[in-house]
């Protein structure tokens, strides 16, 4: 499936949570810090889940072709790559302010999660303190980001696959 936009992202997203018999609460808009918004949904559950639409996936640039003063984050981000990149040599984010937006609602709601839909289809995600605990733990930070708005970046293959689920939720029967 080909998704070419946000709204078509957030439907597939909304989509996916019925068919694993989630009811929708609320679906919210979310500012991201640079004009943006981004959707949220919550449950009737308690779980927040934050969805990006990424239709490609950042590809870090070739070494030679990083300037001096980027060599450094150029090489963290390349190495969480290596690491936890699942063979997948792509990185994927939102800006600082989301994620501490994030680490901020898990406060008052049941989970908080971290979910990019790609444009080739593939639904992945993460709790929001698993996502920042690794940018803080490896540092992957766009310090000098394009509207100079920091990201928080994570490799695209060690976020979880959505069509695998890690629980179901519970239901009393």
């Amino acid at each position: 499936m080909i998704i070419s936009n946000a709204a078509e992202a957030l439907n597939y997203f909304k989509e996916s949570l019925l068919a694993r018999e989630m009811a929708i609460a609320d679906v919210r808009k979310a500012p991201t810090g640079d004009g943006f918004f981004h959707p949220q949904i919550i449950t009737t559950s308690g779980e927040l889940y934050h969805l990006k639409f990424t239709k490609q996936p950042y590809r870090p640039k070739e070494s030679h072709r990083v300037s001096p003063g980027a060599r450094e984050l150029d090489e963290k981000l390349k190495h969480s790559i290596r690491i936890f990149g699942a063979g997948d040599n792509t990185l994927v984010g939102v800006n600082d302010k989301v994620i501490l937006g994030l680490i901020e609602a898990s406060i008052s709601m049941a989970t908080v999660y971290f979910v990019t839909v790609i444009g080739d289809g593939r639904i992945l995600w993460r709790s929001a303190l698993e996502f920042y605990n690794f940018v803080m733990r490896y540092d992957t930070f766009f310090k000098f980001a394009r509207q100079n708005v920091p990201q928080a970046m994570v490799p695209t293959g060690w976020l979880q696959k959505w069509d695998v689920p890690r629980t179901g939720v519970g239901k009393i029967v």
